[in-house]
């Protein structure tokens, strides 16, 4: 018996809700709808580990979420580090069981595991999130891209830090200057990047914005390090784009007694019990639902599997829920008439009456230009 080269969560099920949910549902059609809700058996597989407050852990809440409310079966996978060597291993161990009626894998650095997988098991389906498969290079009927529209949301996020430092609100100086830390450089996170710099200019295109990659998702001291350094050219909010780091942008700001815009999650509420004096400077957090990102897709395939675009891209942003901002009792205490903007914001966004520009397309010089001259 071959050793399984995994770290693994298994999420239980009541077998009495399952055989329930079988038991009223349809037979199979020619599309390939499964023969039952509890038919269906998905397994999650994210890079890194869970408990990071957000990417990861939201991608295990959608398929909890499943479990609970549709009578699936399901697993989650976690590589255990960022050792990016560990993912294709893993998910050639699962496509061996052939247990599972897809495999959804949660991020860009997995892109290339999941596409070598796929090849090798043609009949596994994938769902690759938040990347797009090479299908102009290869042939991949198999994989299915879901890509975020973060930079809807991270508009919204910039609308606001340009409403703050161009306001008199308590912490905000005389100046018009925000910041952005970002995790890495590449096209998912330079589209929250792109979309703040929109935000920003809504309001003002005076407003100078700074920015820099921390280059890790789990090295808090150098986010503060980073936010520091923005606080002290006169930044008075940060936006902090750096997965589990984002708490040294927060914990920087509570220092220096300035805003933050947290991500993924609701930040505020995730620090609220531990340190409620930084969390009331988190203004909001700009989110990306993968937990309904999963829970929808899961979804359509319990309806039909075909409704999946398998060898294709599917974007997914505001209207589909996948996307928001973090609407808390601290964001309840903003001015009425920023909180009315960046309603009627997401409104016109939503209606394509307001169109955001995205990191999608642009080159890395085209992004390092961007940057250079939102900074002046």
């Amino acid at each position: 018996m071959k050793t399984l080269r995994i770290i693994k969560t298994t999420i239980c099920f009541s077998l009495c809700a399952i055989l329930l949910l079988a038991g009223c549902q349809s037979s199979p059609s020619a599309g390939g709808t499964p023969s039952g809700a509890a038919d269906l058996n998905i397994a999650v597989v994210v890079f890194g580990t869970f408990g990071d407050n957000g990417f990861n852990d939201l991608s295990k809440t959608g398929l909890e979420r499943a479990i609970s409310q549709l009578g699936i079966r399901g697993e989650a996978f976690e590589s255990g580090g960022y050792d990016i060597t560990r993912i294709e291993p893993l998910l050639l161990d699962l496509c061996e069981e052939g247990n599972y009626d897809a495999i959804f894998v949660m991020g860009a650095a997995c892109r290339e595991a999941a596409e070598n997988a796929s090849s090798q098991f043609p009949n596994q389906k994938f769902i690759l999130f938040d990347a797009v498969a090479s299908y102009a290079d290869k042939n991949l009927p198999n994989i299915a891209s879901v890509t975020f529209r973060q930079n809807e949301a991270s508009f919204l996020g910039g609308v606001l830090a340009g409403y703050v430092t161009t306001s008199d609100m308590k912490y905000s100086n005389s100046g018009k200057t925000v910041g952005i830390v970002l995790l890495r450089d590449n096209a998912v996170i330079n589209d929250f990047l792109v979309g703040f710099i929109d935000g920003c200019r809504y309001i003002d295109r005076d407003i100078r914005i700074l920015s820099a990659y921390n280059n890790s998702a789990s090295d808090v001291a150098k986010a503060k390090e980073l936010s520091i350094n923005m606080a002290s050219q006169g930044a008075d909010v940060i936006f902090g784009v750096a997965s589990l780091a984002t708490l040294g942008v927060v914990d920087a700001c509570k220092e220096r007694n300035i805003y933050a815009i947290g991500v993924d999650n609701d930040v505020a509420l995730q620090i609220m019990p531990s340190d409620p004096a930084a969390a009331r400077l988190v203004l909001t957090s700009v989110l990306k639902n993968t937990d309904v990102a999963v829970f929808r897709a899961i979804k359509a395939m319990q309806n039909d599997v075909g409704e999946l675009k398998w060898g294709a891209v599917e974007s997914v942003g505001f209207e589909e829920g996948c996307v928001g901002l973090a609407k808390n009792d601290i964001f309840d205490t903003l001015p009425q008439d920023i909180k009315d903007l960046l309603l009627k914001v997401e409104i016109d966004i939503i209606s394509g009456a307001l169109v955001v520009s995205s990191a999608f397309g642009m080159t890395t010089e085209e992004v390092a230009a961007l940057r250079d001259t939102v900074a002046r």
